[in-house]
């Protein structure tokens, strides 16, 4: 690989986020390919014995993320770079695992992996990061962050000059080359402070490229298969959230108030689930209200109830901070993203202030669902975006 991420004159130190998969290996291998000081920086995120009520030593490889930690050992050692496992359990349990119950408790549908990236990857870990020496933090994840102005340099947040003007540099987060890997969606609380640290090697590669370089690197999580989408779920949802949710049954009301089945609680259901109930279905899950302990079903896919063309979400953030005001004094035309791997759709964003927005789809949407992110882009940039609130 002949590009370089940054300029190695300004920078002597990369920590490199290391999960024990074959993203964040071939990260920190082209990182020291390239002549960087490296260092691989491991989470103990969570135990099974604390947190999670079950048996630490029936599971050990999933509970406590222990083969990861050991993947990343021996991948560091591969390589000749230092290797470190922080743990930070007790926060991500605060942060992300209590959410995520509370969440599901109230009906909504929560996304870990974004507080995950904003409460403790790209703050709790980039500042352990600066602890062990690092000058920037890097990780594998597949987006592209770009700098403008650039500076004369090409190192990273130095201040430039243009036309004569003292300009502080803008970081645009963009959608990573592999749009099926793309992971922007879940970035998109950074801010530019973050971003003036963080490196991101794999953006301009495809994930058989990453493989093929692992492969080259004789790393042994060259053919280490994907991780699971939520990492302290080591059994099934349900039986995650019933071991720690005391539901109520409760019933399940067809679009015209008719009572027609009954559900397990509203903790274990989602917006735009297929609510498998037979009848004259399939009915899929158009709301659920907490209060009335009920789940409200249509077999129409053009109910208003569940196709909508409006939202509203709350906690909204800018990475640009200019996207903000545009939104103040007029409509910004935007795609927005209601869940990862889902098609962005064009629609117009209002700010409604208190960091809250009104999303006005072109066409209507299915099943947007509160508790999820809504992402907004503009062509391959990732702007900014918030949690769907109704």
């Amino acid at each position: 690989m002949k590009k370089k991420y940054i300029s190695t004159s300004e920078v002597e130190t990369i920590g490199v986020a290391m999960s024990g998969g074959v993203d964040s290996s071939v990260a920190a291998a082209l990182l020291k390919k390239q002549g960087f000081r490296v260092f691989g920086l491991t989470m103990k995120t969570f135990c099974a014995t604390n947190f999670l009520n079950t048996n630490c030593t029936n599971s050990v490889d999933l509970c406590c993320g222990e083969e990861g930690i050991l993947s990343a050992k021996k991948v560091c050692k591969k390589l000749g770079i230092p290797h470190y496992t922080v743990d930070i359990s007790k926060e991500f349990t605060k942060k992300v695992i209590n959410d995520f119950i509370s969440e599901y408790k109230s009906g909504k549908t929560p996304n870990p992996c974004v507080r995950c990236n904003q409460f403790i990857k790209f703050d709790l870990l980039l500042k352990l990061a600066q602890k062990y020496g690092a000058d920037f933090l890097a990780t594998g994840h597949y987006v592209r962050l770009v700098q403008f102005p650039k500076s004369p340099d090409a190192s990273v947040g130095t201040p430039t000059t243009r036309r004569g003007k003292f300009q502080i540099p803008i970081y645009h987060l963009l959608r990573g080359k592999d749009k099926n890997k793309d992971q922007s969606y879940f970035l998109y609380t950074l801010n530019q402070n973050q971003l003036s640290k963080l490196i991101f090697p794999l953006g301009d590669l495809k994930k058989e490229e990453v493989r093929n370089l692992a492969r080259q690197f004789k790393l042994l999580t060259a053919e280490k298969p994907e991780s699971q989408e939520i990492c302290f779920v080591t059994t099934n949802l349900y039986d995650f959230l019933s071991s720690r949710i005391n539901a109520k049954l409760g019933d399940i009301v067809a679009a015209d108030g008719k009572v027609i089945g009954k559900h397990r609680g509203v903790a274990f259901y989602t917006i735009g689930q297929r609510a498998g109930i037979g009848g004259k279905g399939p009915y899929y899950i158009a709301k659920i209200d907490k209060k009335k302990n009920q789940i409200i079903v249509t077999n129409n896919l053009k109910n208003p109830l569940i196709l909508k063309r409006e939202i509203i979400i709350s906690g909204a953030h800018w990475i640009d901070q200019k996207f903000a005001m545009k939104t103040k004094s007029r409509k910004l035309k935007v795609e927005i993203q209601i869940r990862y791997k889902s098609k962005p759709v064009l629609g117009k964003i209002l700010n409604l202030g208190k960091n809250r927005i009104k999303v006005i789809f072109k066409k209507p949407v299915f099943a947007p669902a509160p508790g999820q992110s809504a992402v907004f882009y503009l062509k391959d940039e990732c702007l900014g975006g918030g949690i769907i609130e109704k």
